[in-house]
């Protein structure tokens, strides 16, 4: 008898309480995250292509809001992908 033993599943990311706005926007894109204690996030701007147009790291104090520039980015359709030790979170955003 041929018994496959199942690894263990891979600890995937847990999302984050992420919300964006204004959306669309034409300058600024506001970041609240639901965090409980000082946190560190890598972000990424990516474009309809898959392309990562802007990055950076941001630190969250509890439940606090960031602001991002986004003025120099042409008009269409963006993601921005939010990433700590932990979670992960992808939100789509318009730039007008």
């Amino acid at each position: 008898v041929n018994r496959e033993i199942c690894p263990k599943p891979i600890s995937a990311s847990q999302p984050i309480s992420l919300k964006t706005y204004p959306n669309p926007t034409t300058e600024i894109l506001r970041l609240e995250v639901n965090v409980n204690s000082s946190e560190n996030f890598n972000y990424e701007i990516i474009d309809g292509v898959g392309r990562i147009m802007k990055k950076g790291n941001l630190e969250f104090f509890e439940n606090n809001v960031k602001e991002l520039d986004v003025s120099e980015l042409r008009n269409g359709t963006f993601w921005i992908k939010l990433m700590s030790k932990n979670s992960l979170n992808i939100k789509p955003f318009i730039k007008n």
